[in-house]
């Protein structure tokens, strides 16, 4: 998808859940996995906050810096290589590094205030979400946050499995039954709950969202601590 720029998940704005709760967390350091070229890392950077992200597609991650217009430089490093912004003012000012590769094969011994997952663990494959889960926590400060943006999607209207109607998210499937098989996958409370053991996870706001290829589709904000 990548490939053939059919990359619906980017948006050309800041993310409306993170404008509205990052004012809630002390932050001064952020961690975004699978980062892309999204706009949020320059809302971060612009609130004083350093980023770190990982990205598995180069050309993206050498978009998001060509277009935002920042200078930068790539480093060779085991077991990623990354790409980091140079300063132009002269003045020391938040930076933005962005590790190429494979997310499970970062490593960092920096713990991140916040970590914004935004459209991250609803791509990652389900078999993989409890090591997925480990790693993220593996890299939180110890009063630091999780901020994740959940999905829970509509039903096809020809779909005559009831089970996923139910308010009760402990009922809903991984697997969405609208729009092409595969990731963005549904990811609730329930999920999170399962895989962050002895983290403390609540909801912060719910969102409907009319996805033109998705249809009804909720959004959820939800902070995870330790």
């Amino acid at each position: 998808m990548w490939e053939n720029e059919e990359t619906f998940w980017i948006s050309d704005e800041f993310n409306e859940g993170l404008v509205a709760h990052l004012g809630s967390f002390e932050v001064t350091s952020a961690f975004v996995p699978l980062c892309g070229n999204s706009l949020d890392m320059i809302y971060l950077k612009n609130c004083g906050i350093s980023v770190v992200g990982v990205e598995f597609n180069e050309n993206a991650i050498l978009n998001f810096f060509q277009e935002n217009n920042l200078k930068f430089e790539k480093r060779e490093a085991t077991p990623l290589p990354y790409y980091k912004t140079i300063s132009t003012s002269g003045n020391e000012e938040p930076e933005i590094r962005i590790y190429c590769g494979d997310l499970f094969k970062f490593r960092s011994i920096e713990k991140f205030d916040l970590i914004w997952d935004r459209g991250s663990m609803v791509a990652i494959n389900p078999d993989d979400r409890a090591r997925y889960a480990t790693l993220l926590s593996s890299l939180l400060s110890n009063r630091g946050t999780i901020l994740v943006e959940a999905l829970k999607f509509g039903q096809n209207s020809g779909n005559s499995d009831n089970s996923d109607n139910s308010e009760n998210f402990d009922e809903i499937s991984v697997f969405k039954t609208v729009g092409p098989p595969g990731a963005p996958y549904n990811l609730v409370i329930s999920h999170l709950e399962n895989i962050y053991l002895n983290h403390q996870i609540k909801i912060l706001s719910n969102i409907d969202w009319d996805h033109p290829l998705f249809g009804n589709v909720t959004k959820s904000y939800i902070q995870i601590q330790k």
